[in-house]
């Protein structure tokens, strides 16, 4: 509903002009609490009955009292006053109502123009992005093309490839042949050398023993070295001993015999005579 206030105010000419008996509309509202008993005498004191209706209706509106004030019309045989100013209340709910109504409608058209414009803005960008979308479609499409253009020529390089794989796997598997082949004489070979690695150990088995006997025949050698050498320095010892026993008898002859020349030459050197004793020994 309206403002209790505004809805009265609408009606205040028509209150003043047709309002009657206001002593009893005083005392109705004082029965219904609007208005207090002190105030009476300060409202009917007043001399002009407008200026009375005036300070009843400032009252009902501060107090917002319209159906007490209304009742106390009814009961006061003023009822056409209550009815004109429900009349009215009527008639600003009716206009409230329209008011409200059209600033929904301006509300709502504000909304609208708002949106619309957005809308708007929104199409200008989605036709902006769709042509954007239809020179990117025809790049790609062109890229496309070109990839399908690549593609056939990789295909045939493939093939190519392919063809070439196939040649490779054949000369694989005649090289894995012989690589069967390789490793079955290299097997043989290890089997050989297997044989020879233990011919080889019994050999070094063999000549270190050897090495030992040797080292034992070398030594015993230098061994005997040492005792010839000794055999020969006691020859030379006997030598030196047969010389001074040869010189001493010959020495001792020339003392006693008469010189003899310096070239004849001993008895028992040319021959002629026997070995002396001394020496044939």
């Amino acid at each position: 509903m309206a403002d209790t206030n505004k809805r009265i105010e609408k009606s205040l000419s028509f209150i003043k002009d047709n309002l009657t008996h206001v002593d009893s509309v005083i005392d109705k509202l004082i029965e219904f609490d609007v208005i207090p008993m002190k105030e009476r005498d300060s409202i009917v004191c007043k001399p002009l009955e407008r200026d009375q209706i005036q300070s009843v209706v400032d009252v009902v509106t501060r107090k917002k009292k319209r159906r007490g004030f209304l009742s106390a019309l009814e009961e006061t045989k003023n009822e056409h006053v209550a009815d004109t100013i429900k009349s009215n209340e009527d008639n600003v709910e009716a206009n409230d109502k329209a008011e409200k109504e059209l600033q929904n409608i301006k509300e709502e058209n504000k909304y609208l123009k708002t949106h619309q414009e957005k809308l708007r803005k929104q199409l200008e960008e989605k036709v902006s992005r769709m042509r954007e979308l239809n020179k990117k479609a025809i790049e790609s499409q062109n890229k496309c093309k070109q990839l399908e253009d690549k593609t056939e020529v990789m295909q045939k390089v493939l093939n190519e490839k392919e063809e070439n794989v196939l040649a490779l796997k054949d000369e694989c598997g005649k090289l894995k042949t012989q690589i069967d082949q390789v490793e079955q004489k290299l097997k043989e070979k290890d089997e050989k050398i297997d044989a020879l690695s233990k011919n080889l150990q019994d050999f070094f088995k063999e000549l270190k023993n050897q090495s030992e006997n040797t080292k034992q025949i070398l030594s015993d050698n230098e061994q005997l070295k040492i005792e010839v050498a000794e055999m020969k320095k006691g020859i030379e010892e006997l030598k030196k001993m047969c010389t001074s026993k040869y010189d001493e008898p010959k020495k001792m002859k020339s003392d006693t015999k008469p010189n003899i020349s310096k070239n004849r030459p001993p008895l028992w050197r040319s021959g002629t005579s026997s070995t002396p004793r001394h020496l044939k020994k």
